[in-house]
C-alpha cells in the first residue's frame, strides 16, 4: 500500500510540475502592457447618509445602545500631518510584471477545468514564512465573440462636460467658470463576454479580537461567505488573519470555495498577538508575489480593534505616531510614491473599522493612501451588508486604466484648478491643459469632477447680434471588460455674444448641487479637524451648526444628493454633542463620510448601508451594489425567520 501510494504521489506530482512548466512557457510569449493606473495629489477627506432628523440642533444624551458594554473606543484625534496625502511626482522606474490576461493557449486551463483540485489547504499551516508565489493559475480570459462594431462601442462610455452658464458675454474677461465634466462607466449588459466584468484577485485581511461574544465571529463567518459566494471561478480569493496566511490566493471555482468555506468556518478568535501592520503586510504579500496577476486586485480589511489592541482612548499624539509609523511601513503597492507612472502595480485598501473600539483614523489613513474606501460599521448585525455593498462593487468592474485629458482649442482658455478628491489630477503650468487619473469604474458608476477655467474677453467682430464660441477639448481612454483599448475626444462650447439673454445667464442646476454638495463635504471635514483637537469640541459644534444654517439655503425640497448631505451634516452634529459620543462614534462616522466624498464611492456609516431600499438616495451605490444589499438583508431576515421558527 505504501509503495502504491508513493507510486502515486509522484506521478501527480510530476503531472503538476509539467502543467507549471507548460504555463510558465505560454505566460512568457505574452508581451507585458501595463495601463496607467493613478490618481491625484490632492487632500484626503469628503461623505455620509440619511434624511432630515427632527431636531438636527439637539444634542443626544449619554449613549445606552448594545455598543455601551463593549469598551472605550481607542481613538482621539487624527494626524493633520497624515490627514492630507501629497503625491509625488517622481521619475518613473520600469518594472518586469506578468499582465493579465493571460495568452490563449491548450496549455492554459478552462474555468470548467480542476486540474489544480490536488492544491488541498491544510488549514492553520498554510504560512510557511517562505514565498507567497503559490497562487493557482489563471484560466483562460472570457474575452466572448469577436469585436463588436465601433459604431456600438462608443456608446459604452459616456463623458459629458456642461458649463456654468450658457451664455457668456466677450466684451469682458471671465475669471472663474466652472464646468462640470461627469463620468459614466458601462453597464456589464454592454459586454458580450460570459463574464462581463474584470476578474479579480482579492485578499480578506482579518483584524479581529478576542471575544466571549460567540455571535460577532458568526457575524463576520457570514459576511466572508458572502464574499466567496460573490466570487466566480474567474476570480482568486486569498484570507489572512494575525499575519497567517490561512488560503493560498485560489480561484473560486466549485473546489475553491469549498476549500474557503471550510477555512472560514474554522476560524476561531484569538488573542491579539500581532499589530495590524504585520497582518496587512501579510496580505500585500500575497498580492505582491503572485506568479499570475488578474487584472484587478484589492484588499478588505475588518478590524475591530485599535491598533496597539488597547480599549481605552489613546492620546492624540500616540495616535499620530500610530499612524506615521504604520503608513511609513507600507509597501508601495499599497501606498506608491505617485500615481503618475503606467508601470504601478497598485491596489486599493477597503477598510471596515466594526464597534466602537476601532481607530478610525488609522484605518481611514491607511484606505486614503491606497485609494480604498474607510467604512464605519456600528455593529456586527449589519457586517455582512456593508461587505455586500463593496464586494458588489470590486466585482462590477467595466473598465479601468480610465484617463481624462482636457486642453485648449483654437481660444485662449485657462484651466485654473480641477476638484477631484482623491484623484490624482494636475495642470499644466501654462494652464493650457488638465488631466485626471481615475483608474477603475464600476458598472453604470457615475463620477464628477468640477472644473475651473477662465474666458478671454474676444474682439468684437461683424454684427452686434453674431455670437461666437469658446470651445475647449476632452479626450478620454480606457481598457473595457473584454480588454480592448478606447480613445474618444469631444469639444464642449460657450457660447460668447456680446448681450447675454435671461436664459443664457442662469446658473446650471447640475452646478449647483455639485456645489452644495461639497460644500457640505467639506464642512464634515473641516468640523472632524476641529473637533479632534483637545477643547476644540465646542467651537466644531457651532461652525457645523452655522453651515447648517447656510446649507439650508443651498438645498432645493426632493433633490437627492442636497438632501442626504444636509442629512450627513445633522447626523454629525448630533455625535458632537458629547465628548464621549463623538469618541465613540463621530470621529469615525465623519471620517466614513470623508472617505465616501473623496472617492465618490459608496460606504457604511454607522448603521446607514448605502444601496438599501428604504434609503431614497443610495449614496454614490451603484444599481448592482443596490442589489448585492439587498440580497444580503434578505439572506439574513430569512437566517433569522427560520432560527425564530426552530425556537
Amino acid at each position: 500500500m505504501d509503495s502504491a501510494s508513493e507510486k502515486q504521489e509522484e506521478a501527480m506530482a510530476s503531472a503538476s510540475q509539467k502543467q507549471e512548466t507548460s504555463m510558465a512557457s505560454a505566460s512568457e510569449k505574452k508581451q507585458a502592457a501595463t495601463a496607467p493606473s493613478s490618481v491625484k495629489e490632492k487632500d484626503v477627506d469628503m461623505d455620509s447618509a440619511s434624511g432630515r432628523p427632527e431636531d438636527p440642533l439637539k444634542p443626544e444624551p449619554p449613549i445606552t445602545d448594545s455598543a455601551s458594554d463593549i469598551s472605550e473606543v481607542a481613538t482621539d484625534s487624527a494626524p493633520q500631518a497624515h490627514e492630507v496625502i501629497h503625491i509625488s511626482s517622481a521619475s518613473d522606474e520600469d518594472k518586469e510584471v506578468e499582465i493579465c490576461p493571460p495568452p490563449r493557449s491548450q496549455d492554459v486551463i478552462t474555468p470548467d477545468q480542476s486540474q489544480t483540485d490536488n492544491l488541498v489547504v491544510e488549514l492553520g499551516n498554510q504560512d510557511s514564512g517562505g514565498s507567497f508565489s503559490d497562487d493557482e493559475p489563471l484560466p483562460e480570459p472570457d474575452l466572448g465573440p469577436a469585436s463588436q462594431p465601433e459604431a456600438t462601442q462608443q456608446e459604452k462610455f459616456h463623458v459629458t462636460a456642461i458649463p456654468e452658464y450658457p451664455e457668456v458675454s466677450r466684451t469682458q474677461p471671465h475669471p472663474t467658470i466652472a464646468v462640470l465634466v461627469t463620468l459614466t462607466a458601462p453597464s456589464m449588459s454592454q459586454f458580450p463576454n460570459s463574464l462581463k466584468r474584470l476578474p479579480l484577485d482579492l485578499v480578506v485581511v482579518l483584524d479581529i479580537s478576542k471575544s466571549e461574544d460567540e455571535s460577532r465571529l458568526e457575524h463576520m463567518k457570514n459576511a466572508l461567505l458572502f464574499i466567496v459566494e460573490s466570487m466566480t471561478s474567474w476570480d482568486r480569493l486569498s484570507i489572512v488573519s494575525e499575519a497567517t496566511r490561512l488560503t493560498p490566493l485560489r480561484r473560486m471555482h466549485q473546489p475553491g470555495k469549498e476549500t474557503a468555506k471550510t477555512a472560514i468556518r474554522a476560524l476561531f478568535s484569538i488573542e491579539a498577538s500581532t499589530g495590524i501592520q504585520e497582518t496587512l503586510l501579510k496580505g500585500a504579500r500575497v498580492l505582491d508575489e503572485r506568479r499570475f496577476t488578474n487584472p484587478t486586485a484589492s484588499i478588505i480589511l475588518l478590524s475591530d480593534r485599535g491598533a496597539g489592541h488597547s480599549t481605552e482612548p489613546e492620546s492624540t499624539t500616540k495616535t499620530k505616531s500610530q499612524t506615521a509609523i504604520l503608513l511609513n511601513l507600507l509597501p508601495e503597492s499599497i501606498y506608491p510614491d505617485t500615481r503618475w507612472t503606467s508601470d504601478l502595480d497598485s491596489f486599493p485598501v477597503h477598510s471596515f473599522g466594526i464597534g466602537p473600539c476601532h481607530d478610525p483614523s488609522v484605518l481611514h489613513a491607511v484606505s486614503s493612501a491606497s485609494l480604498g474606501t474607510y467604512s464605519y460599521v456600528k455593529s456586527y448585525d449589519i457586517l455582512q451588508d456593508a461587505v455586500a455593498c463593496c464586494i458588489a462593487g470590486l466585482t462590477s468592474v467595466t473598465v479601468q486604466n480610465v484617463h481624462i485629458t482636457l486642453a485648449q482649442m483654437v481660444d485662449v482658455v485657462k484651466i485654473r484648478s480641477i476638484e477631484s478628491g482623491l484623484h490624482a489630477s494636475r495642470v499644466s503650468q501654462a494652464g493650457d491643459t488638465g488631466e485626471i487619473i481615475i483608474g477603475e469604474m464600476y458598472a453604470e458608476e457615475v463620477k464628477e469632477f468640477r472644473v475651473e477655467i477662465s474666458l478671454p474677453r474676444l474682439t468684437i467682430l461683424g454684427k452686434r447680434g453674431a455670437t461666437k464660441r469658446t470651445r475647449m477639448g476632452i479626450m478620454w481612454s480606457y481598457s473595457d471588460a473584454v480588454w480592448e483599448v478606447h480613445e474618444k475626444c469631444l469639444s464642449f462650447e460657450v457660447q460668447r455674444p456680446i448681450d447675454v439673454s435671461p436664459e443664457g445667464s442662469t446658473q446650471c442646476e447640475e452646478i449647483l448641487q455639485n456645489k452644495a454638495r461639497l460644500f457640505g463635504a467639506e464642512s464634515i471635514r473641516k468640523v472632524r479637524l476641529m473637533a479632534d483637537h483637545p477643547g476644540e469640541l465646542y467651537n466644531a459644534r457651532n461652525f457645523l451648526l452655522e453651515k447648517l444654517a447656510e446649507m439650508s439655503q443651498k438645498i432645493e425640497s426632493g433633490h437627492g444628493p442636497s438632501v442626504w448631505i444636509y442629512g450627513e451634516m445633522c447626523e454629525v452634529a448630533k455625535l458632537l454633542g458629547s465628548l464621549q459620543l463623538y469618541e465613540r462614534f463621530g470621529q469615525a462616522y465623519a471620517l466614513s463620510n470623508v472617505s465616501s466624498h473623496d472617492n465618490q464611492r459608496a460606504t457604511t456609516r454607522g448603521c446607514n448601508v448605502p444601496g438599501v431600499v428604504a434609503i431614497s438616495y443610495p449614496a454614490y451605490a451603484t444599481p448592482h451594489m443596490v442589489r448585492s444589499v439587498n440580497s444580503s438583508r434578505s439572506q439574513r431576515h430569512k437566517l433569522w425567520e427560520n432560527i425564530r421558527n426552530i425556537f
